[in-house]
């Protein structure tokens, strides 16, 4: 069986280019480096969706509606054997942070982007 990785990271409070941008980048460069099949939440329903999405917060409201999205990685992740962080800043990202400790104690493989300070963007 192929090993299954989930990319986790902060998505709330950046722009819709810059989640994308990040998440494909790091599904790109893992599925060369590990030959392993990427589970990107960028690729789900809820994000692709956001007209369904804002449905769903008229619905349920905004606070139950993050909760059942989280909910759905949730899911997903305890279908993979392992999960990675993406960007400098997935801790303070509530979703990350909450997906940190699901995989901590479903004793799964934990691995982060590496990140230089000092690198310039390009």
């Amino acid at each position: 069986m192929k090993t299954r990785i989930y990319l986790s990271g902060k998505m709330t409070g950046l722009t819709r280019e810059e989640v994308m941008y990040r998440f494909a980048k790091a599904e790109m460069e893992l599925r060369h480096q590990t030959g392993a099949t990427i589970v990107n939440p960028c690729r789900v329903w809820a994000f692709r969706c956001p007209r369904f999405y804002r449905i769903m917060e008229w619905l349920f409201g905004k606070s139950n509606a993050y909760n059942l999205v989280l909910l759905y990685d949730l899911w997903l992740i305890s279908r993979c054997q392992r999960v990675h962080f993406i960007g400098p800043d997935w801790q303070t990202s509530r979703g990350a942070v909450t997906e940190a400790h699901f995989a901590q104690a479903a004793r799964m493989v934990v691995t982060m982007e590496i990140y230089d300070k000092n690198r310039k963007k390009k």
